[in-house]
């Protein structure tokens, strides 16, 4: 998942729900 977001690839949609999946783990 980073390695497309890293790339630019990745929809505005996919790039926000990994970004608040990445958060998600930090809050836990």
């Amino acid at each position: 998942m980073a390695f497309d977001i890293g790339n630019r690839i990745a929809p505005p949609r996919f790039v926000l729900f990994t970004l608040l999946f990445v958060a998600g783990i930090f809050l836990a």
